[in-house]
């Protein structure tokens, strides 16, 4: 990556030192060295957005990163063909965004703004030389995807245990309707 676009993009951050400090404190990129944290900021752009603001929606096409600095986003898929959603809540320090630029697959969820939030946003180009210049890097990017998949399982399990928990409930309803049928016609 050229010098100039490196010292363009850092100008496009309000607050340098402030997300320096944030990224040497986050969970995600806390064992980054001070020169892969200065090599994520060189990418980086500040994006801010208001409540409600869908950021993508599901099946849009990747082509950014994003790191939330402040504010909430609701995380909402579709987890069958029942239409069952389940919204985990992002903050400060989670990054979203990652899976479709490494998978190269659409977007598998909607991402919409709960408070006002300001993202450090990464291109897929510059993702793409992130995690190919460093692998403190990529491990850093695969904490974030293994907190997915953990989130995940657990919201899936929640849903099914309710989903179990009706069934049985409607399955006991039948049964006791069944029951009281048949002693009506005893």
């Amino acid at each position: 990556m050229p010098l100039g676009s490196l010292i363009n993009n850092m100008a496009k951050l309000s607050d340098l030192a402030a997300y320096r400090k944030f990224l040497n404190t986050s969970y995600f990129f806390n064992a980054l060295t001070e020169q892969e944290v200065e090599s994520v900021l060189s990418v980086c752009t500040e994006e801010t957005y208001a409540p409600d603001t869908v950021i993508f929606q599901i099946g849009d096409i990747a082509d950014k990163v994003y790191i939330i600095y402040k504010g909430t986003v609701a995380v909402t898929r579709t987890a069958d063909e029942h239409y069952i959603e389940f919204e985990p809540v992002y903050g400060s320090g989670n990054i979203f965004g990652e899976m479709s630029l490494i998978d190269g697959m659409p977007r598998g969820a909607t991402i919409t703004v709960k408070t006002a939030c300001t993202c450090l946003v990464i291109s897929r180009e510059d993702f793409q030389w992130l995690l190919n210049k460093s692998s403190h890097i990529a491990l850093a990017i695969m904490k974030s995807i293994t907190l997915v998949v953990r989130r995940n399982d657990s919201v899936l399990i929640d849903i099914l245990k309710k989903h179990n928990q009706k069934l049985t409930e409607d399955n006991l309803e039948k049964k006791l309707l069944r029951k009281q049928g048949c002693a009506m016609r005893g």
